[in-house]
Parts: structure tokens; sequence; C-alpha cells
């Protein structure tokens, strides 16, 4: 039978939209351990090994079907499907999928154009897994920094030279790489 159309965790029912057991313990283990701290690939990993597929035909689970489950206010609040979690769990969540998310689009946002290589001149680009910066041009880390230590660094760096943030650029005798 093909029920994808419905989201995980849902099929249909003499007509109706009912929860299907095994699915929706898989959705309560998938906010527990997002909420304990694992990350979207280590709970894919972990899904894949057991016996309950995402599409029919395949086990295989990967780290943005994890996402769209916990992105998704189905699982608590909509009146055609019936609540699998609490609305607290969900909130929980969002709150954690924003938090990581976050890191990078707000706090580094107001200078992320404006960082250059001390090696090369060439743009930085922040790399959130690692928390590193790195050039794509002479292939330059800088030290690992979490988003936070990094903003404060350079209003520090712009309050100290009297260069407002939106201008800032590190100086070129303070090159952050080991050429």
């Amino acid at each position: 039978m093909r029920k994808r159309y419905l989201p995980f965790g849902y099929q249909i029912e003499q007509g109706e939209i009912a929860i299907v057991s095994k699915e929706s313990n898989a959705v309560r283990f998938i906010f527990e351990e997002y909420l304990a701290g694992k990350s979207l690939k280590e709970i894919a990993d972990i899904m894949s090994a057991k016996d309950i597929p995402y599409h029919e035909g395949t086990q295989k689970w990967n780290q943005n079907m994890v996402g769209r489950i916990l992105a998704s206010k189905i699982y608590y609040d909509n009146v055609k499907y019936p609540p699998i979690i609490s609305e607290t769990q969900y909130n929980l969540a969002e709150k954690r999928r924003c938090e990581k998310h976050q890191a990078y689009s707000t706090i580094l946002q107001p200078f992320r154009q404006d960082m250059q290589c001390g090696c090369c001149d060439e743009r930085l680009y922040w790399h959130p897994k690692t928390n590193q910066w790195f050039c794509r041009r002479c292939g330059m880390w800088a030290k690992p920094l979490r988003a936070e230590e990094t903003s404060a660094a350079i209003a520090e760096n712009c309050a100290g030279s009297g260069r407002t943030q939106k201008s800032s650029t590190p100086p070129k005798d303070r090159q952050m790489c080991n050429p």
C-alpha cells in the first residue's frame, strides 16, 4: 500500500487518518534523541539500523529525513492528524534547531562579507561544523573558535581601533594562519 502521501507515522484506516504504532514510536525516538544532543546524522544512522523504513523499499535514512520530522508541526499541532508528540517536545527541538542554525546567520552575519585571509587577502568562509574560518584560495584554516567568541573578538578589535564592525577586516600584521 502506498502511503507516503501522508506524513511519516500516519496511515489511512477505514477512511480515517490513524497513527502507525511502529512509526510513531520512531518519531518519539527521533525527538528524544535530538533533545538528548544527538546530531541529525547520528539519528539517521540509528534509524537506518532499525527495521523502520522511511520510504517503502529502503531502510536507509539520511539527515534530511530526520530534519523533516523534527521541523514538522503536524506531529503535535494539526486538526487533521492525531498528535504523536507534545507541544513542549516540539518547541524544545525547534529551539535547538534554531540555535544551531542561528549561530552563523545572526551572530556572524554583520561581518561575514568582510572577513579576509591574512595570507592572501581572499574572503574567508565560515565552517560551522568545526567552528573555523577557512580560505578557499590558499587553504588556510583558522583555529577553532565559537561564533560568539569570533563576534566578541571582532567587536573588541573594532572598538580598540576606532573602526566600525561593518568595515572591519583583520590587520595585515596579525595573520591567522601558519603558511
